[in-house]
């Protein structure tokens, strides 16, 4: 035996491959997308299985891992974010009242950083008067609309201030911010929006059609009269065995026809 036919001999021959366990080299869906490769894989089999390990069918469902959370973003994209944040502080002061007005909060349901809410408003106390301006332009539409109707001036009265009772008692966390904070722990209000928020209760004295310091005297009475009414029915301080119907139509009467009543003997007003 020559020495080429020894080595030969001697040569131990190579153990076969073991079975491939992954995707066969080009593959085409290495994250478990379901596109086929163009030519398609070849067909490898796991040890005991009939069917190849990157069929299609077996990789059809499968995602690929998510690298990040879930955004909290809940928004329309389409709505400008200023809008969205007050979308959100309406809905947090409707359904749950002003103490659950948390920019934070705010944030997180629209899907910002607390600190962005800041580039639209320039202080938690601006959200709160923009959510106030919303409530006297309310206000001011139903007054106004009313105050235009047909009767006399204490008709017209009566219609004006049941139409503040009944915006005060359907929208009592409006109501709320509009005339039960404490003015001293928040920001000075712009004289801008406080003359607008005026107007509602300027209706009560033009109705009087007295001069202008005694019409105002007495629209601040009738309006006093209604505030205080109002505050108690929404803290629900007023017995409850009493008519609610009949205590606001009296009350309402008692106000208004007190606006146009003489003025007390010997008093001097003007």
């Amino acid at each position: 035996m020559d020495a080429v036919q020894i080595a030969i001999h001697l040569t131990p021959e190579k153990a076969p491959s073991p079975p491939r366990l992954g995707p066969p080299p080009g593959a085409c869906a290495p994250f478990g997308d379901a596109s086929p490769c163009p030519q398609g894989p070849p067909e490898v089999l796991r040890p005991g299985t009939r069917q190849p390990p990157w069929s299609p069918s077996r990789h059809a469902t499968t995602e690929r891992p998510s690298q990040m959370p879930p955004s909290r973003q809940t928004r329309d994209p389409a709505t400008p974010l200023r809008e969205a944040i007050l979308q959100e502080a309406r809905t947090l002061l409707e359904s749950e009242g002003y103490a659950a007005l948390s920019t934070r909060r705010i944030a997180s349901a629209v899907g910002c950083t607390a600190t962005s809410i800041y580039l639209h408003f320039k202080s938690k106390d601006s959200l709160i008067y923009a959510l106030i301006d919303e409530g006297f332009d309310e206000l001011n539409r139903r007054v106004l609309e009313v105050s235009q109707g047909e009767g006399t001036a204490l008709d017209l009265l009566r219609d004006v201030a049941l139409a503040y009772v009944d915006f005060g008692l359907e929208r009592p966390e409006y109501y709320e911010i509009m005339f039960m904070l404490r003015a001293e722990q928040m920001e000075r209000y712009p004289v801008d929006a406080y003359r607008r928020a005026r107007r509602s209760l300027e209706v009560f004295a033009e109705l009087t059609a007295l001069p202008a310091e005694e019409a105002a005297r007495r629209g601040a009475i009738v309006w006093s009269t209604l505030h205080g009414l109002v505050s108690l029915l929404i803290a629900q301080r007023i017995d409850i065995s009493l008519d609610r119907s009949a205590l606001i139509e009296d009350s309402i009467h008692s106000a208004c026809l007190g606006a146009f009543a003489a003025l007390p003997s010997g008093a001097n007003r003007t």
